[in-house]
């Protein structure tokens, strides 16, 4: 349940462009083609956005980890 919690706040630090890409793809479960041309982006963009997003989710994630241990 904490975990949830910590990836919800997690969605709400990134940058809204990642956040949307993000959601868009894990949760609406949506493919980077279907993405790119929802947002009018180029699909090289759509993966950027989500790598982007991935790599703070993780890294905010194993700082809460490192300072709950």
């Amino acid at each position: 349940m904490v975990l949830a919690l910590t990836v919800a706040e997690g969605l709400e630090r990134l940058p809204k462009a990642q956040r949307q890409a993000l959601v868009l793809r894990y949760y609406a479960d949506l493919s980077v083609p279907t993405i790119a041309r929802l947002l009018d982006v180029p699909e090289g963009t759509v993966k950027s956005r989500i790598h982007g997003a991935v790599a703070t989710l993780r890294r905010e994630l194993r700082d809460i980890r490192g300072t709950e241990a």
